[in-house]
């Protein structure tokens, strides 16, 4: 039902934002109770309105009949089984008009999940295939085209969501079309076409074969809203399927089918028999050893009908103790988005709930009163009690998602500003940063995904909030917790929507309950709200309920982190670019050092299985070490291998993520858990004072390492990962012995018991990046800030006079000569300071770069001035790809002028001691940056071309009139605006850029989630170009390797 109300909800939205006549669609004629308007219904005559002179801008739920020879085989699965082709209802067409009347049509997929799955994108797939085949069979095909980038509307809840964002691009030439772009997911429907066929070729007949009573199957908890998910229960619990076990996936429980085990169990008694065929069969599969340990607890938790602790499982998600538990809850219309209401409470006092008693027409008055009372009792609670420990939970993404929403919807309200303003601290809406200490702390736990990881409980399926408190409670011997029947959805925990509708419609509810078949009670609007007010109240007590259990039975499993503390105050004004950028950056940081502090909370055997680790380290014997020493030395002659230590490690372990030449890393005991981030002393029992005499006591040049974190004593480099033999080994060094000795001493680490090697997180950039961007905003006159902030203001003040001689010069040492948008690039770069190049993977942006460089080269020459050029990238494996590129064309270029192969052309490639090396030899390998600085001021180098990543330059010592006169920056939509930042400050007051990439493959990993409505400048460098100056990326379209 709220799936229905928010298609038809979606349908309106997109009919009322369009100009009139710009629509196609049908509705019934007569109004809905249900869903308050005539229902959209499908159109089934798509292909006369695609026909037309003027197709129409959209069609809402055009109809189609399956064409049933989609893919080869699959009419003859359809004669054999005597199928009939099936109606498909696309929820959207989207009809773009392109030149000389042709259209491009891509599929919209309207749904109520907030992300989509991969079954949705599949189906989206499906669809494109299935319209695309149509077409072809209609001879369509020359005027339409059926894009392969489909898109999914989620459920953001949010009824309004689509017209405030068509308002709010008006100005632009097509508003639908922009907020479409901003609000829809986009599904590159070429990664899952290869899935849709093999389901339609292979799994298909399969089943049809096997017959649907015999089919595999499974329960997960995607499963939980079908309205056959009762009936599939049931016959799981009479098989004793495998998908009893909660949380278990499809290819999973594949997995152990396939080794004949179907039945809990069958499972469960060879786990108690410790049998090695089932522990085998964990570790063929990397999804099952990741979840071995969390599958036997679930499986043992089934069968025993109690709590079982999940072995080595630890978080720190949620801290052992606070001094203060605020938990939080609410209940929503899915459909619409409008809360229900607003539950909370501190520590064990009654709960607070504030109820959206009605809602007429889609008003917002009941609610927005009902949330200025939640978020006041939250403030004056945290007011009051200001500088303690005080940390949030609610049970699960949802709460949490509705929350965030509603903070959204009033987050510039007036009256909910200021002293009210705490749930805009903690959830701040789309587009806006955290609060870097509210961030680095943590101060909201979701409880449901922390028990999920630690405790296996008696419950089928998925966790729910009322069975886990009550799998608890009965061990305890303590009361249950539940709603009554009408006021808990099966197998959930949420407040029914029909309860919302009885509260807000009452006139319209008789009419839809008799049309639902919904039992009908005589109720007052005051009984109504008494018993949703208890609703409430049970959901708070029963999370109040499940975080005690696991602060005190489970206190060993969680983390000893610090909740923050809180100062409520006035919003500041608006920040600077800069310092909303910085801020992004620094949260970013802090992502990584909160993920690194969760990859080390898993267990040994998880952190192996997910190739973050190395481990079953052991110290191998004298004649081996020496033997693996000496094979080492003798390709690396110049390392003195009695600064290295060599052990046994774990064959598992050899497929690790860790990479030879990383110094970020620590040795410590399988057995034993530190808290490496906490300082060094701590772990001995000392104060500071005590460490720092300890320190100095035994060696005086270790007092620089007083105020450090233990992980600082615990650092090594991983310098070889081999086989010798058949054995795998580890090579290890660590930076100091004594450091070594000391810890040996102290006994922090034994070698002599297993010992593993993990990640740490090392911040190296946030200085950096706060001094790099620091300068940039304080100094408007300079170069960098300019190229930053205000492109718009630079002039070009060299150019060549016939740019066209200096092409043809470079063009006869091209392998192949450029098309005219290659060449019409080359000339870009002298007509204009930033310069931009789009194209995807084989249109030739390497190439084009290569012999734009060559065309500098050429015109420098002909000045006779020195030429310095930059080549930047966020890996060197794309710096190098340019280098390989630039020597190539060097050779060729020096065989076609002879006159110029005494020309000093220095390419230089400058790493950290840790990166791989270059593996092309003309290119010159650099580590040390004061060797390339003097390259660069060495004026009888012709050309200095050095590549390399944004830290490296970094620490070249900065010029008043810059270092390069040409920045060239590859994959630049993969760098970041910080990094990129970092570059621009070495260039020189007339120097030029040149940006290449392609802003439809993906951008910058970060570990920090916003959505950038900075139009870029939470993005990538080349999207914030674009987006924010307006400069317009050249683009090449021409495909050189299909």
């Amino acid at each position: 039902m709220a799936e229905q109300r928010w298609n038809q909800a979606c349908y309106q939205e997109v009919l009322d934002a369009s100009p009139p006549g710009t629509i196609a669609y049908t509705r019934e004629p007569a109004v809905d109770e249900l869903l308050g308007l005539a229902p959209f219904s499908n159109l089934e005559n798509v292909l006369d309105y695609l026909r037309s002179e003027e197709p129409p801008q959209f069609i809402i739920k055009p109809a189609i009949t399956a064409p049933t020879d989609l893919v080869e085989g699959l009419e003859t699965t359809y004669e054999t089984y005597k199928l009939k082709p099936e109606t498909i209802s696309f929820d959207l067409l989207w009809i773009q008009p392109h030149k000389d009347n042709t259209y491009s049509v891509s599929l919209i997929d309207i749904r109520l999940a907030e992300t989509p799955s991969l079954a949705h994108r599949m189906e989206l797939t499906y669809h494109m295939l299935a319209l695309q085949r149509i077409l072809e069979a209609n001879g369509l095909t020359d005027r339409y085209s059926v894009s392969d980038i489909g898109y999914i509307w989620p459920g953001t809840h949010e009824r309004d969501r689509f017209p405030s964002l068509v308002k709010e691009y008006q100005s632009t030439k097509n508003p639908n079309a922009e907020a479409f772009k901003k609000m829809l997911v986009h599904v590159q429907t070429e990664t899952y076409k290869r899935k849709v066929v093999e389901l339609l070729t292979r799994r298909l007949p399969s089943v049809l074969e096997t017959g649907f009573k015999n089919a595999q199957w499974n329960l997960d908890g995607a499963c939980l809203g079908c309205d056959f998910f009762p009936i599939c229960l049931g016959a799981a619990r009479q098989e004793d399927d495998l998908s009893r076990i909660p949380f278990l996936s499809r290819s999973q429980a594949k997995v152990i089918r396939d080794n004949g085990i179907d039945r809990v169990s069958r499972l469960f008694e060879l786990a108690e028999k410790n049998d090695s065929g089932l522990k085998e069969i964990f570790q063929t599969d990397y999804r099952l050893q990741i979840d071995e340990m969390r599958i036997r607890a679930r499986m043992k938790a089934l069968v025993s009908n109690t709590p079982i602790p999940v072995v080595e499982a630890r978080t720190i998600s949620m801290a052992e103790r606070n001094d203060h538990r605020i938990y939080l809850t609410t209940g929503y219309d899915p459909s619409t988005g409008l809360s229900l209401g607003f539950g909370c409470s501190l520590d064990c006092r009654k709960p607070n709930i504030y109820l959206v008693e009605r809602a007429e027409g889609m008003s917002l008055e009941f609610e927005r009163a009902a949330y200025l009372e939640f978020a006041t009792t939250l403030t004056q609670w945290m007011k009051k009690n200001e500088g303690e420990n005080i940390q949030f939970y609610v049970w699960d993404n949802r709460v949490l998602s509705h929350i965030g929403r509603v903070v959204q919807r009033y987050y510039d309200d007036p009256i909910l500003t200021g002293e009210t303003n705490i749930l805009n601290i903690l959830f701040p809406p789309e587009g806006i940063l955290h609060n870097l200490e509210v961030f680095e702390h943590q101060p909201v736990t979701v409880v449901g995904p922390v028990l999920k990881s630690l405790i296996g409980l008696p419950i089928e399926v998925a966790y729910s909030l009322y069975e886990s408190a009550n799998s608890f409670a009965r061990v305890n011997h303590d009361r249950t917790f539940g709603a009554e029947e009408e006021f808990v959805s099966p197998y959930s925990d949420e407040i029914p929507l029909e309860r919302m509708i009885e509260l807000w419609y009452p006139m319209r509810y008789a009419a839809i309950a008799s049309k639902m078949n919904l039992v009908q009670k005589r109720r007052t609007n005051q009984e109504l709200l008494s018993k949703i007010e208890r609703a409430f109240t049970e959901q708070l007590n029963a999370l109040r309920y499940v975080v005690k259990e696991l602060q005190t039975t489970y206190s060993d499993r969680l983390g000893e982190r610090k909740s923050a503390t809180f100062t409520v105050e006035k919003t500041p004004d608006a920040p600077s670019k800069l310092s909303e950028l910085l801020k992004f950056e620094l949260l970013n940081i802090a992502a990584q050092a909160s993920e690194n502090k969760n990859i080390r909370s898993m267990s040994v055997d998880e952190r192996e299985a997910r190739f973050h680790s190395v481990r079953g380290l052991s110290v191998k014997n004298s004649a081996d070490t020496e033997a693996v020493l000496a094979d080492y030395q003798q390709d690396n002659p110049d390392i003195k291998t009695d600064e290295l230590y060599v052990f046994d490690c774990s064959p598992e372990s050899t497929e690790s993520r860790i990479k030879e030449g990383e110094f970020t890393l620590v040795l410590t005991n399988e057995d034993v858990r530190l808290n490496l981030d906490a300082p060094w002393y701590e772990h001995l029992g000392l104060s500071f004072a005590s460490g720092a005499a300890l320190l100095s006591g035994y060696d005086t040049n270790l007092t620089w390492y007083a105020d450090k974190n233990l992980s600082a004593f615990l650092q090594m480099e991983l310098v070889q990962l081999g086989r010798k033999d058949g054995v795998p080994y580890v090579i290890i060094r660590f930076p100091r012995p004594e450091i070594l000795d000391f810890v040996l001493r102290e006994e922090i680490i034994n070698l002599y018991k297993p010992l593993i090697i993990d990640p740490i997180f090392i911040d190296f950039s946030s200085d950096k990046i706060k001094s790099v961007l620091g300068e940039i905003e304080s100094a408007p006159s300079k170069t960098a800030h300019r190229f930053l902030l205000q492109p718009d203001t630079l002039q070009v003040s060299k150019s060549p006079t016939d740019p066209e001689s200096l092409y043809k010069r470079v063009d006869s040492s091209l392998r192949y000569p450029f098309n005219d948008n290659q060449k019409e690039f080359f000339h870009q770069t002298f007509k204009q300071r930033i310069s931009m190049l789009w194209g995807p993977p084989g249109t030739g942006k390497t190439t084009v770069l290569a012999g734009t460089v060559f065309g500098w080269i050429e015109y420098f020459m002909e000045l006779k001035k020195p030429l310095h050029i930059c080549v930047g990238a966020v890996t060197y494996a794309a710096i190098d790809t340019l280098l390989d590129a630039l020597v190539e064309l060097l050779q060729a270029w020096k065989q076609n002028n002879p006159q110029r192969k005494d020309e000093p052309i220095n390419i230089l490639r400058l790493r950290s001691i840790a990166a791989e090396k270059p593996t092309n030899k003309r290119i010159e390998d650099i580590t040390d940056v004061s060797e390339v600085a003097g390259r660069l001021r060495n004026e009888k180098n012709t050309v200095v071309i050095v590549g390399s990543t944004w830290g490296q330059i970094s620490k070249l010592e900065q010029h008043e009139e810059g270092s390069f006169d040409l920045l060239v920056l590859d994959e630049a939509s993969q760098i970041p605006v910080a990094t990129a930042a970092s570059y621009f400050m070495y260039i020189k007051e007339d120097g030029h850029i040149a940006l290449a990439g392609d802003d439809h493959q993906l951008g910058p990993i970060r570990g920090y989630q916003v959505e950038d409505t900075r139009k870029g400048l939470f993005d990538c460098i080349y999207t914030y170009m674009k987006d924010t100056h307006g400069i317009i990326p050249l683009q090449l379209r021409t495909n050189y390797r299909t």
